[in-house]
Formats: structure tokens, sequence, C-alpha cells
């Protein structure tokens, strides 16, 4: 088996964290401190099979505002402001398009160990 790269066991310990939300894992025949020692492993197979892979999507397209003009008129006299159309560019986004698939792939490693995702 190859070497963990420490930026790979932070991304696991990330998913760890995350995954430590609104329900517990229990085992039929293991106590709840097996948990970690088996989740750990599965993350570090989940993180294998789906490694992180970061990818850019538009948040925001981009877009023209329209110009406009402000005027006053005081007695005969009219004056104008006028600011000219303007282009906003687009905002982009990153994000991790393996995470889902790792999530999945993890849940199911520790279901298959036997290990079952309930309500706490």
């Amino acid at each position: 088996m190859p070497a963990i790269r420490p930026a790979v066991l932070f991304a696991v310990s990330a998913v760890l964290a995350v995954l430590g939300g609104c329900g517990t894992w229990t085992h039929p025949t293991k106590p709840a401190t097996a948990l970690e020692s088996d989740r750990l492993q599965c993350a570090v197979q989940a993180m294998q099979a789906f490694p992180v892979q970061m990818a850019t999507r538009i948040d925001q397209p981009a877009r023209t505002e329209p110009g406009r003009s402000s005027c006053t008129t005081t007695g005969n006299r009219t004056d104008c402001v006028n600011w000219p159309a303007q282009v906003i560019p687009a905002t982009y986004a990153s994000y991790d398009a393996n995470k889902d698939r790792r999530d999945r792939a993890q849940s199911q490693c520790l279901t298959d160990a036997g290990w079952v995702y309930g309500p706490k």
C-alpha cells in the first residue's frame, strides 16, 4: 500500500468531521470505540478511489447593466448626469467534483463492515 500524503490525511479528517453530523453509526458486535478505526480505513479507501478533483463552476454569469441618466431641472435649465452601461464579469466557485462519490463510498464501506447508520 502506498504512503498516504499529509494532504490526503487532512481531507480524510475533514470528511470524518462532516460525517459526524445528525446520526450515529452502531455495530451489532463491535464497541463504539471501534468506529473511528473502521471509519478511518473506509475514508482512506474512499479517498484512494475518489481523490479530490477540484473543478470550477459559474456562480453568476456575466451580465450587462444598462446605462442610466439622472436629470434635475431648475427653472429653464436641465442638468443631467449619465452613467454608461456596465459589464459585470461572471463569478466562479471551486468545488470538489468527487466529494459526493467519496462520501457514498465511505458510507457503503462502513455498511459493508456491518455498521448501521441511524438517528442519535
